[in-house]
């Protein structure tokens, strides 16, 4: 049903705003240098902030087509 469905969305939005803080988390936990992390972010700041809008807009456009 159209509930199912957008519950559904709701946790594979969550799960994708949730996993890269546990991703970082765990680099931290076992490790990595803030610096590290940091000068990572910095690198790959753009690529990574399309790779999000990219996933939210294919999730609008999902939700659009199927609800």
């Amino acid at each position: 049903s159209d509930t199912v469905k957008a519950f559904l969305y709701l946790v594979l939005f969550c799960a994708m705003s949730t996993v890269p803080l546990v991703v970082v988390f765990l680099l931290a936990y076992f490790g990595t240098s803030s610096k590290k992390l940091a000068d990572f972010g910095r690198r790959h700041a753009p690529a990574l902030t399309l790779l999000g809008g990219m996933a939210m807009l294919g999730l609008s456009v999902a939700l659009f087509v199927t609800l």
